[in-house]
C-alpha cells in the first residue's frame, strides 16, 4: 500500500508523459509544425514592418525561408506575431525545438499549479497527499487529453501557453489578486477570444476588479498592439480579416462537415444533416442545418446563463467559483465553430478538480457518468469511423466525443453548477 500511495502516481503519470512526449517528437523529427510556421512567418513580416496579413508577403517569406509547400495562412490576433519577433530571428528548425520544450514546461507548471491548488481546496479533510491522487486522475483524465497535448506539440500551437494563463488568473482570484486575474484573463483574451465568456461571470459573483481590469488590459493590449503593428495592418485586420472570418464561420463553410476531427455542437450538426465525403446525412436537411446549429449553440449559452445567474443570490467560495470557471471553459469548447483536438488542453482547467472531486467522495450515478463520458472522449474517432465509412452510423464514429462532451457539460452542470446544495451529495 505504502508503495502504491507513494509511487503510483509518479509511474502512472511518466509513461502518459513519455507516450506524449515521444510521438510529437518522432513527428517533429520528419515534418515541420504547420501551425508553427505561421506564426514564424507573421514574426518575419512584422519585423520588416509589412503587412502580416497579407498573403503575398507571407508567401515571399515562405519562399525566402524554404519552409516547404505545405502553409496554413496566418489569420490569428496580432500579439502573436509581436510575441514572434523575437523568435523569427532564429532558423526554423531552431524555433521548432525551442516552442517545442517551451509548450512542454508551460504545460507542466500549469498542471502543477491547477494540481496543487485542486488538492487544497476539494481535499474533505484540507491535507493532502500526493500520491493519493496522482493514479485516479491520470487514469480518468489524461487519456482523453493525450490527442489534444501531441497534436498541440506536433501543430505549434498556443493552447499550452493559453492554459498557462488561464491556470495564472485562477491561482491569483484563489489568493484574491483580482487585479492580477483580469490582467491575465485580458492577455489571454487578446491571443484567443472565447476566454472573455468569463468576464460577465465575473460581473454576476460581483468580482468587479477582475472584471475592469480585463477589460481594461484588452483595451489597452490592443491599443499598444496597433502601435507596434502599425495602425494599417490592425485596421487590415480589424476590418477585413476578421469579419471574413466569422463570416466564413457563421455560414459553416465545407470545412465544418468535411473535417471529422472538429468536435463542436455546430460541427455535429451539420454533419447530421448535411451529406459529406464521410457519411450521408441522417435527415437530409442542408438548408436549415445552419439554422438548427446556430439554435443549438443559442440554447446552450441560454441554459448556461440561468445556470450561473443563479450565483447572484450565493455568497461564493473559490472552490465554487473555480467551477464556474472550468464548466465555462467546457462551454466555449462546445460552442465554438471549429473545435479540434488541441482545444481540449484548455479543458484541463476543468478536469484537474473534477477528478480530484471524485476521488475524494463516494462515488454516485453522476459521477459513473463523467467518467464514462471521459472514457467516450479518450477514444480515437478515426478508427472507428473507417468501418463504417459512407454510412448512418459513421455519424457515431465521428460524433461520439462531441456527444461525451455534451453529457459531461450537462451532468456537471446539473449537480455542481444548478444547485450548490446537491454538490456534496452527487459526485
Amino acid at each position: 500500500m505504502k508503495f502504491w500511495s507513494t509511487y503510483s502516481g509518479i509511474i502512472s503519470i511518466t509513461i502518459l508523459a513519455v507516450i506524449t512526449i515521444v510521438i510529437p517528437v518522432y513527428q517533429l523529427s520528419h515534418e515541420q509544425a504547420l501551425d508553427l510556421k505561421s506564426y514564424y512567418v507573421a514574426g518575419h513580416l512584422a519585423i520588416e514592418g509589412r503587412n502580416i496579413y497579407d498573403p503575398g508577403n507571407q508567401m515571399t517569406v515562405v519562399r525566402q525561408q524554404q519552409l516547404g509547400d505545405v502553409y496554413y495562412p496566418y489569420i490569428y490576433f496580432p500579439i502573436v506575431a509581436i510575441g514572434f519577433m523575437p523568435l523569427a530571428t532564429l532558423p526554423f528548425n531552431t524555433v521548432q525545438w525551442l516552442w517545442y520544450v517551451l509548450s512542454m514546461l508551460t504545460f507542466l507548471l500549469s498542471l502543477y499549479m491547477l494540481y496543487n491548488t485542486a488538492l487544497k481546496h476539494f481535499t474533505q479533510s484540507g491535507k493532502y497527499h500526493y500520491g493519493r491522487y496522482l493514479p485516479g486522475i491520470s487514469i480518468i483524465i489524461f487519456p482523453s487529453l493525450m490527442a489534444g497535448l501531441t497534436s498541440n506539440f506536433i501543430n505549434g500551437q498556443t493552447n499550452t501557453q493559453i492554459l498557462l494563463l488561464l491556470t495564472l488568473c485562477i491561482v491569483a482570484l484563489d489568493i484574491r489578486k483580482d487585479y492580477a486575474a483580469g490582467f491575465c484573463l485580458g492577455i489571454l483574451a487578446m491571443i484567443k477570444p472565447q476566454p472573455l465568456l468569463i468576464v460577465p461571470y465575473f460581473f454576476i459573483i460581483k468580482r468587479f476588479k477582475a472584471a475592469s481590469a480585463t477589460i481594461v488590459t484588452f483595451t489597452v493590449g490592443s491599443l499598444l498592439t496597433g502601435i507596434l503593428i502599425g495602425w494599417d495592418t490592425f485596421m487590415y485586420y480589424t476590418h477585413e480579416v476578421l469579419p471574413s472570418f466569422a463570416m466564413k464561420a457563421t455560414q459553416f463553410p465545407p470545412i465544418l462537415i468535411n473535417a471529422p476531427p472538429n468536435r463542436s455542437i455546430q460541427g455535429l450538426i451539420m454533419r447530421l444533416f448535411t451529406s459529406s465525403r464521410w457519411n450521408p446525412a441522417l435527415i437530409n436537411m442542408p438548408n436549415a442545418a445552419p439554422l438548427i446549429a446556430r439554435l443549438s449553440v443559442l440554447l446552450i449559452i441560454v441554459i448556461t446563463a440561468l445556470f450561473l445567474f443563479k450565483r447572484l443570490k450565493q455568497s461564493l467560495s473559490f472552490d465554487q467559483i473555480w467551477t464556474d470557471i472550468g464548466w465555462l471553459a467546457l462551454t466555449s469548447v462546445i460552442i465554438s465553430p471549429l473545435t479540434w483536438d488541441h482545444h481540449f488542453v484548455l479543458l484541463i482547467v476543468f478536469s484537474v478538480p473534477m477528478a480530484v472531486q471524485l476521488l475524494n467522495r463516494p462515488l454516485r450515478r453522476s459521477g459513473l457518468v463523467m467518467i464514462a463520458a471521459w472514457i467516450l472522449i479518450a477514444i480515437p474517432s478515426f478508427p472507428m469511423n473507417t468501418f463504417w465509412h459512407n454510412t448512418h452510423l459513421g455519424h457515431f464514429g465521428l460524433s461520439f466525443q462531441t456527444l461525451a462532451l455534451l453529457l459531461l457539460w450537462f451532468v456537471y452542470g446539473r449537480y455542481y453548477i444548478g444547485t450548490s446544495d446537491r454538490r456534496s451529495n452527487h459526485v
